[in-house]
């Protein structure tokens, strides 16, 4: 029994240290905050998702929020684990990242119309799944533009599917197609050394 368990806990680790749903990501990341007025959809975002030992890491690239840009960043910590119908991608804590520069629209009360700079913006994976092909993402991204009185809370959700890389092609061709036990191969030295 204990050594049927080991085994089981061998493949499994194997399994779960070779995911075959890295890779890059491409969808619609669709985005809403009523402060600042975000009411967004954008098309052709992309997501990496990477192998970091034992856990994993989300790459996004920078996303333009009709004019607030959240630049691209790394969370790391990311944990993917079977369920049902996939994975489920689970990630305690947060993460801060930097937008240099937020100017309110002026038709947002008292604040409308200003400028705010190096605006913090804390990052929290609320949860995702990745299905067959299919990455689903909801992250909320807090930007405090006046700490204590002025913060705006945006909701930012993505789904993409994997890109699938090319089949590799053969790159060479055989005078000889048809071999019988015993019979040799040769290919000329310039074909095997090559490279490019």
């Amino acid at each position: 029994m204990k050594k049927f368990n080991l085994t089981l806990l061998a493949v499994f680790m194997a399994f779960t240290s070779a995911f075959a749903q890295t890779g890059t990501y491409t969808g619609t990341v669709t985005a809403t905050e009523s402060t600042l007025g975000i009411n967004e959809v954008i098309e052709d975002v992309s997501i990496e998702v990477k192998s970091t030992g034992s856990n994993y890491s989300l790459v996004l690239e920078d996303i333009d929020l009709g004019g607030v840009v959240i630049p691209s960043f790394e969370m790391n910590n990311v944990v993917i684990t079977p369920n049902s119908n996939g994975y489920t991608l689970t990630r305690t804590g947060t993460i801060t990242v930097i937008i240099p520069e937020v100017v309110l629209p002026p038709e947002i009360p008292i604040f409308g119309g200003q400028v705010f700079h190096n605006v913090p913006v804390v990052i929290t994976l609320l949860n995702g799944t990745i299905v067959g092909d299919v990455l689903t993402l909801n992250l909320k991204a807090v930007a405090t533009l006046i700490p204590y009185v002025l913060s705006a809370t945006i909701m930012i959700h993505f789904e993409g599917n994997r890109e699938i890389p090319p089949v590799p092609v053969a790159d060479f061709k055989a005078s000889e197609t048809n071999i019988m036990e015993g019979d040799k191969l040769a290919l000329p030295i310039n074909k095997l050394l090559q490279t490019g």
